[in-house]
């Protein structure tokens, strides 16, 4: 399933990772805060996130750190190491 779904992420595996509920995440894309593509898999279709879009999607947030969970400040501090690493490792 990993060759099928790449480096995009379901509604559930979002939510783990930003330490927010599935309902928030489906709010989130909704109302437009969140890309996502549609696919017709079971009764009621699911939603897939490309990695890049919730990188997207948490960089533009600008709320105060005081509301946001442990979950995504650490996912957020991932991002700013991967970003300073991606600048300070020459391309070979």
């Amino acid at each position: 399933m990993d060759e099928i779904l790449g480096s995009r992420l379901t509604v559930a595996q979002v939510a783990e990772r930003v330490g927010k509920s599935r309902a928030t995440i489906n709010q989130w894309i909704d109302r437009g805060r969140l890309k996502a593509t549609k696919i017709n898999i079971g009764p009621r279709g699911a939603y897939l996130v490309e990695e890049k879009d919730l990188e997207d999607c948490l960089k533009a947030d600008r709320r105060s750190e005081k509301s946001v969970s442990r979950k995504e400040r650490a996912f957020r501090a991932r991002l700013t190491e991967e970003e300073n690493n991606n600048l300070t490792t020459p391309e070979t």
